[in-house]
């Protein structure tokens, strides 16, 4: 008969040369004994084998092993969220490198590692762009903190390449001070652009941050780069007095385009509908920045960490009230940013070209800015956001299988084992499953989908609603970080 051995765990077989030799010697003189066969194989090769034994019945397993708990209120998130610039991304994916929930020392190596990748890289791309430019470019890593030395200079030229094989538009979003910026492609076609003042997320001057933002649609074909030229002109005075924008005072503010209409409270800072124009389906949703305490106690290997959700209880909290807001309109884009508190935004943003609404939404750990969340009552937080919906989902929701399929998930259920659940605050964390690409809720009449940037978990605990927890937590360490620009 065939035999599978797995090897391999967490924190375990360190030592890989020693083990190997040892595991060497035990094939070798095993293998001279005579009665077993012993050799190294993979479980493809196991199944292949035993494929052919046509005594066995298989079955088929459809659903997957999320959300995974190894223990009561033990369900696990941070793992499964999961030359020398390739030999430096290849370092960093590993799963605590993806999610953060490393020592902040191996953290700040990752991003060493990186960063000198990327200079190396940088100085290849130059050696490959030199035919085309006597300029050398950079590139603007800190784009999202309103600094870029290069589109400071007027004019200047940026690339755009699509590695897609179909045509893409892309949303490029530059910091800039001018109030006025014309782009154009390299033939002189004028190209859809408009300036904006940049909302910073940090309360803390930064030096030399660019105090406006510049928004371009780039269309580009597949497989193909273009060039974008963007110069300054000087905008007479009544151009300057109207800079290009309108600021909304309305308590409700409408936006659409050619596919898409959202109406936002600028009072509350939530959603209040969203249209898909081409069917006329009009769902009415709402959208709040939400805590779950975390549950924590010394010793205790089920508290809320870097591996671990675990609430306190299954009530959530709100954020702080609204303590500001920025909300204007263009041509091209209608924006609405809120702050709650000092340590949380939610942004919306509809541009010309989307098929959708973009959200962004921020909660923060660092000192240098606003935040970070206030731990005073030594009490930690979990923050999520939340769009309540008016659809009957019946207990149901859609998520990603890492970009391959979507895998339907049903509250307090699995397909293939008897799920037990010990207490309410379990059920929030037994309902979270890992997402990298989307997931939907739907009905008869109408489906609500959201498409995520980065992993996150999803859940919906009730009829209409999908909430996401995005997990950073640094291993056996506070996360609360200090920037330093």
């Amino acid at each position: 008969n065939h035999i599978y051995w797995p090897v391999g765990e967490d924190f375990k077989f360190q030592n890989a040369v020693k083990w190997f030799k040892n595991l060497d010697k035990l094939i070798h003189y095993t293998n001279q004994e005579g009665r077993v066969n012993v050799f190294y194989s993979t479980l493809g090769n196991y199944t292949d084998v035993k494929l052919q034994d046509k005594s066995l019945q298989w079955t088929t397993k459809t659903d997957d092993f999320f959300p995974y708990s190894d223990r009561a209120n033990g369900y696990w998130y941070a793992l499964i969220l999961v030359h020398q610039l390739a030999a430096s991304v290849g370092l960093s994916l590993h799963h605590d490198g993806i999610t953060g929930t490393e020592k902040q020392a191996v953290a700040d190596d990752y991003a060493l590692r990186l960063s000198e990748g990327v200079a190396a890289g940088t100085a290849r791309l130059n050696d490959l762009l030199r035919p085309f430019t006597s300029q050398p470019f950079a590139l603007c890593l800190l784009a999202n903190m309103s600094l870029c030395n290069t589109t400071d200079s007027d004019p200047f030229t940026f690339f755009v390449y699509n590695p897609l094989a179909v045509a893409r538009s892309y949303t490029i979003e530059l910091p800039i001070n001018a109030k006025n910026a014309v782009v154009e492609l390299a033939n002189g076609t004028a190209v859809p652009s408009v300036v904006v003042p940049f909302v910073p997320v940090y309360s803390q001057p930064i030096v030399h941050a660019a105090v406006n933002q510049l928004v371009v649609q780039a269309h580009v074909p597949p497989l193909s780069w273009l060039v974008y030229h963007v110069t300054f002109p000087k905008a007479s005075s009544s151009e300057e007095s109207t800079n290009g924008w309108d600021v909304v005072t309305e308590s409700i503010m409408s936006a659409e385009n050619e596919f898409v209409r959202v109406q936002v409270n600028t009072v509350t800072g939530s959603l209040v509908s969203l249209t898909n124009k081409a069917t006329q389906t009009k769902v009415n949703v709402t959208s709040s920045l939400l805590y779950y305490q975390a549950y924590g106690k010394q010793g205790d290997s089920c508290s809320s960490g870097a591996y671990l959700f675990h609430p306190n209880t299954s009530a959530v909290h709100n954020l702080p009230a609204i303590s500001g807001h920025n909300c204007l309109k263009t041509p091209l884009l209608a924006s609405c940013v809120f702050q709650f508190g000092t340590w949380g935004s939610l942004q919306y943003k509809l541009r010309e070209w989307d098929h959708s609404v973009v959200v962004e939404w921020t909660v923060r750990y660092a000192r240098f800015t606003v935040g970070p969340i206030p731990i005073d009552d030594q009490q930690g937080k979990e923050v999520i956001l939340r769009f309540d919906t008016s659809i009957q989902s019946e207990k149901t929701w859609y998520t990603d299988s890492n970009g391959l399929e979507f895998v339907k998930r049903v509250r307090d259920y699995r397909e293939t084992w008897n799920l037990t659940l010990h207490n309410e605050e379990e059920k929030v964390a037994a309902n979270y499953v890992p997402i990298t690409i989307a997931t939907y809720i739907r009905d008869k009449s109408n489906q609500f989908n959201v498409i995520t940037d980065r992993a996150q978990g999803a859940a919906s605990l009730k009829d209409g609603k999908i909430q996401f927890y995005h997990f950073i937590q640094r291993l056996g360490q506070r996360l609360t970080l200090v920037t330093c620009l």
